[in-house]
Formats: C-alpha cells, structure tokens, sequence
C-alpha cells in the first residue's frame, strides 16, 4: 500500500512540491492528523499507523506557498491547529470532478451505486473529449468516481469562479436521480483522497463495504485543459446563456422564432427587470418560476441573436427547467393541445403567478391530477392500428428487405394523403421530417419518393450546421443529427412545417457517440425525448432498426440495442422475408400498446424504371414469432459475432462490471452464453476487484486497456 500512496503522489506532485497530508476522524474529539511534506516515500511510511482507523486520508491537490513545509515537516501532527486555507495556493494545477452516488448521508455505497458512479464518470470524460478535452486521470475515491484534469491557472477569484461555472454546467447535464457532481470543490485549497488508502463512512456491511480509493488510468501524457475548452463548459452554466452547446444538449432552449418576449410577459403578468442587451440578444432577469428561494438575477427570460425564445434558472435543483417547462407552467405550451395529457403529467389546470395558484417546490410537482378530472381521448392513427398520432412506432428488420422503402412508401401517401391499407379513405395528409444517414438524398430518396408519388415539397431533411475554428477564421460544415444533442431543434422543425411524420432511418446512425445503444438508462433518455416531442406535436415518429442475430423466436426480444428502445415505442412492426416467398415481404406487428395488433400484411418491391416502390398484396396469416426462426450454426455463429462487437463497444472506455454486461447484453438480445463465448474469442479475462471486507466484484476489459476508461 506504500508504494501504491507514493505512486499516487508522484501523479498528482511535481518534485519538489509542498503537500499538505490529512487525516480525518483517526482521534477521539475532533482532532485531525496532518502534515507537509515534499518527502512523498516518508507520507507512505507515516500514513501506515492510521490506516486501520481513519474515516478518510486526504491530500491537496494544488501547489501551495513552499513556507508551509515548516509547520509540520515531513511529519503527522496529531490535533494540528493550522491546515491549508486558499490564501496558501500559488497556482491552480488540478480541476476535481467528482461524482459521487445519491444516498443517506454517513455511509457507504453499494456495489450497484459505485458502479453507477463509476460508469458516469466515463460519460463525463467521454463527453467532454469530443468537446476538445485531453484525457483525464481516473480515479475511485470508495465510494464514487473522480476525474482529475491538469489545468494551468492562477489562483484568483476569476479562476475560481471558472472552475465553479464548469462544475455546475456538469451537474445541470449529468445529475439524475442516481449520481449528481459535487459543485463544491471549486474552492483553491480543496483535498481530495490520497489513493491507496481505505475509506471508512458508517460501518462496513456486506450491502454498503468499505473501500479503498485508487487510481485507475493515468493517460500517458498529461496534458492542461485548454482555457477555451474550460470556458466554453463554463459558458453552459454562465448567466444561463441559452446559446451554448453543452446547454442547447440538456434541453433547455428553442431555435424557434422570432418571438415577442414583450407580449408574452406582460400576458401572464411575469414581473421582470427591464430588458438588457445580451450577446446579440435579449435578457430580462426575474425571480424563478419554479422555486420561491432562486431570487434574480439568478432567473431570466431570453430572446437570442436568433429571435429563439429561452428561459433558465441557474440553480442545479432546476436544470430542466427549460422554456418548454414555462409554457406547460403557464398554460400556454401550446395552444392547440393545452389539455393533452403528456407522458402522464400534463392536464394540469391553467396556472399563473397569481396569489391564488398553487406554489411550486423545487421537486417540480405543481399539482395533482384526478383522473375523474382528465378528459378522455381516443387514440389518433396516422396508419390505422400501425402508425399513432404522437407516438413512437418501431420499424425493425433484417437489411435489404425493403424498411427504408416501405417507410418511404408511408412518407409519400402522407404528404399527399394518398391511401394506405385499412384507410381507402387516405391517410392524414402533412409534411414528413426525414433523417436518414444511410441512403444518398439525390440518388436513392429523392427517386423512391417520386417512384411512390410524393409530394417532393412537403418531404423535409434538416441539415445541422457546426462553425469550427476561432471567429476571425472559423469554417461552417454541414453535419448529420445526433441524438439527443439535436432534439429541440428537431422539435422545433416539425412545428415550423406541422410535420406530422418523422422517420429516423436507422436510429443507430444518429445516437450521440455519448450514448451506448446497449445501456438501458442511456437509451431511455433519448426515447423518452422522443416520446416527449411526440406527444407534444402530435407527430408520428417513425424509428427503423435492425435485428439482432441472435436466433430466438420472440420478436420482442431481437431487435438490435437495448430493450428500453422497444419499451418506449407503442408499436413496433417486424418486415421479413416470407419464407413461402423469397421475392415477398411480410409485415407484422410485434407490439401494440394502443390497440389490439393489425392484420399481417404482405408486399413485394417491384420496380419503376430503376428505382423500387412498395406494392400491397393484402393480409396474410403469418405473425412476427412465426417468421423468426431458431439460427443455424451459420447463424449462431453471427450472433456471436454481433456480441463480438456489443463487447468492443461497452468495453472501449475501460473495465465494466460482468453484472452490467450481462444487463446490457440481455436488453440488446444477447444471451449470456453467446457473450462468454464471445468473450473468450476475444481474450477476455475478467479480473475481480475489491478493496477491505466484501466489497468489490468481477470486471471485464478488452486486452490491453485494463486500466484504460477512455
């Protein structure tokens, strides 16, 4: 354990640095241990005696005043007066994140929350790289997950406000109701675990052990923060500004506009400050709506370059309290559809700032909804018993067997309100949003719109625009959507056209590289957006995906990535090949939330001229588990090949838990089985980790990156 204490101090020091060592509930009374040191095998030694008996022993992380050595030096002082306040640090050399799991105060975590914890910490690292960060050093402090990044800056107030805003841009993207950053440890004189050593909160259970804190992956250089990427994170958090990146990603402002900020107001009787100039748009600050104590300036209303409306509270109990939530707040989200009930918690009554509306908490809840209260509504079905009004519905399907152009087929009878099986009468005609990343828009979408008879003016495919580089020299590109960066735009997009269909084609191409299409919370957070613009716009969203080559015969377990996708649609609709039929497709239902399951339909892709166009043929007796047949060993062995690369993929940012992989594993259709034998092709071995008592568990990792979480 010496040299693993001496390691970490060399990692986080530079020769010659002053440290200060503290050891925290080793005395009776409260009385702490501490000590300078710039002797890092004599802290190896020392610490050995309180190892046994310490709640915690901590370290600084930033390079302090060389006098303070003379206090203790190279020694423990048991009841010291004196430890290391922020006047003491000559200069900022490390930014702590530090996520921690959400439970009762004074104990420890259990496997299941370290794990989460853990887990976050990669999503956080992975995230801000594709933001132009370096790697960090990784760490377990016991409990949680810290990431440590060089930085290089003075020790000042501009500096720690800095570090402050970067910290809570974090926790306004990734708390949840598990895990949540620590938005106190911007302060200059901040200690964190001295890796190595154990960490003791309450007493050590088999439900919540004790551990040790380490340090998992220190990347092979280490290279500072740029100051343009620590403002830029800061920037999502500063003075709400709805125009930043990492801020546009968590939801929280609309690209519609312009609008008259003015009008709405003074509409709904919101008192604010008088409007400020503000980034080439407008502010007005005001108390928040959603929490009595969040005073202005800490609220405001927003107009931006653009003429898009925002609102944004900079407190982190409201992140998520977006423009979106003001309109629900205030009746006013949307005109035509006020008394829609949404995800289950709209159909709330009217309410406005007056003295008579019910105060809102911090949690949110602003009322309660009786059912009695709630006016019934029928479902709406853009394709009767197929395709809802609002919801999501799953296209799923082995390639080359005709999903993109069936889908094309539906695009084009709704931007004309043409026919469709079931409805001679037409289907709801409207304009069609279209994401596809598969096929050319010139040479295959645009002839197989005209092949089936759409109206080439009412079918839509947003391009989103990025600028790269410094201002004076920046570049625009064009790039394709990413899920769920790109969501609110997307939302905002089938307002602006009434679009009353989106189809995602396939949903794999478009998720954010942040998101692991196995893992069931990363998915259905992306699902339940898109089930939350759905129900709001009344679209049909229509999400085409793959199978898995699993083998199994129940359909509701084969489509590829996790089971969250199909637990979010309301139907899902298997096409396969008729096995009476090599040249006949089948469709048919695999789910239906909403009703009782359509009839199977057959078709046949027949050609016009060059291109292929849907042709129905009628119903037909086959069901979705009837077409699925058990694999052969050709096809057993491409299941394990599909789980060759469901491996890759949860194992390239480092070592996971075997638990995990087989939840993930389970969700996406693979079987435990398949992913051993998977394993063992790839030279996997798992590796059991642990520190006291009978905490710890068995780890994957891919050869070569067993310590290498990104």
């Amino acid at each position: 354990m010496s040299e693993v204490i001496v390691s970490t101090l060399t990692t986080l020091l530079e020769p010659g640095d002053v440290a200060e060592v503290r050891i925290l509930n080793a005395l009776r009374g409260k009385g702490v241990v501490a000590g300078y040191y710039n002797d890092f095998e004599k802290v190896g030694r020392d610490v050995v005696p309180y190892l046994e008996r310490a709640k915690g022993i901590y370290v600084t992380l930033n390079r302090l005043n060389p006098d303070l050595l003379a206090r203790s030096a190279n020694r423990l002082t048991e009841f010291i007066a004196d430890t290391t306040t922020d006047q003491h640090v000559t200069q900022r050399r490390w930014l702590l994140v530090d996520i921690d799991a959400k439970r009762v105060s004074g104990v420890s975590s259990t496997d299941e929350e370290h794990t989460a914890a853990l887990e976050r910490c990669r999503d956080i690292g992975r995230r801000l790289q594709t933001q132009g960060w370096p790697k960090p050093v990784y760490a377990d402090s016991g409990n949680g997950g810290h990431l440590l990044y060089r930085i290089d800056l003075p020790n000042d107030e501009p500096s720690r406000q800095l570090i402050e805003r970067c910290l809570k841009a974090l926790a306004q993207k990734f708390d949840d109701d598990r895990v949540s950053v620590d938005i106190t440890v911007s302060n200059a004189s901040r200690i964190t675990k001295l890796y190595g050593t154990p960490v003791r909160k309450g007493d050590n259970t088999s439900e919540r052990p004790h551990r040790c804190s380490k340090i998992l992956f220190v990347p092979s250089s280490l290279e500072a923060v740029p100051v343009s990427c620590l403002s830029e994170l800061a920037g999502a958090q500063k003075e709400g500004d709805p125009k930043s990146t990492v801020f546009a990603a968590n939801g929280s402002y609309t690209t519609a506009g312009p609008f008259d900020m003015e009008a709405f107001l003074r509409k709904h009787g919101l008192v604010t400050e008088s409007p400020v100039d503000y980034r080439g748009g407008r502010k007005w600050q005001t108390d928040c709506l959603f929490n009595a104590d969040h005073k202005s300036p800490d609220a405001a209303f927003y107009v931006t370059d653009r003429g898009a409306a925002a609102y944004h509270c900079s407190h982190a109990s409201c992140a998520g309290k977006d423009w979106y939530s003001v309109r629900e707040l205030l009746g006013d989200r949307n005109e035509t559809r006020t008394n829609k009930v949404r995800n289950g918690t709209s159909g709330l009554p009217n309410l406005s700032r007056s003295r008579d509306a019910p105060k809102v908490t911090s949690s949110g809840i602003v009322d309660v909804v009786t059912i009695a209260d709630v006016e019934r509504e029928e479902v709406e079905w853009l394709w009767h018993r197929r395709i809802a009004k609002g919801k999501i519905t799953l296209f799923t399907g082995d390639p080359g067997l005709g999903k993109s152009t069936l889908s094309l087929q539906i695009a084009a009878s709704v931007s004309r309100g043409t026919p469709l099986p079931d409805m001679p009468d037409g289907v709801p005609s409207s304009d069609v949003l279209l994401l596809s990343l598969e096929d050319g828009v010139a040479d295959t979408i645009r002839p197989r719109l005209e092949a089936a008879g759409a109206d080439l003016t009412r079918v839509h495919i947003p391009q989103f625009k990025e600028r790269v580089g410094e201002e004076e020299n920046a570049r625009e590109y064009v790039r394709p959507p990413v899920l769920p960066d790109d969501l609110n735009e997307i939302g905002e997009l089938i307002r602006r056209y009434g679009a009353g269909l989106l189809i995602i084609d396939p949903l794999m191409a478009v998720l954010s590289g942040t998101v692991n299409s196995f893992k069931d919370q990363d998915i259905r957070k992306v699902m339940a957006a898109l089930s939350f613009i759905a129900e709001d716009t009344g679209c049909a969203v229509l999400i085409l995906r793959h199978l898995t080559k699993g083998g199994g015969s129940n359909a509701m377990y084969r489509g590829g990535g996790s089971i969250g996708i199909t637990g979010a649609a309301r139907s899902e609709l298997l096409v396969a090949r008729d096995p009476d039929d090599e040249e006949r497709r089948i469709l048919a239902a695999i789910k239906n939330n909403l009703s009782k399951f359509a009839p199977s339909l057959a078709f046949r892709l027949v050609d016009v001229g060059e291109v292929g166009r849907v042709q129905f043929e009628g119903e037909t007796s086959h069901s979705a588990d009837s077409l699925l047949v058990p694999g052969d060993t050709e096809e057993v062995s491409s299941a394990i090949d599909e789980a060759d690369e469901f491996l890759r993929e949860i194992l390239e940012d480092g070592p996971t838990s075997a638990a995990s992989i087989f939840t993930h594993g389970k969700n996406g259709g693979l079987s435990e089985k398949t992913i051993r034998r998977a394993a063992k092709r790839l030279g996997i071995k798992p590796k059991r980790t642990g520190g006291i008592g009978s905490g710890g568990g068995w780890f994957w990792s891919l050869p070569g990156t067993e310590d290498a979480p990104f």
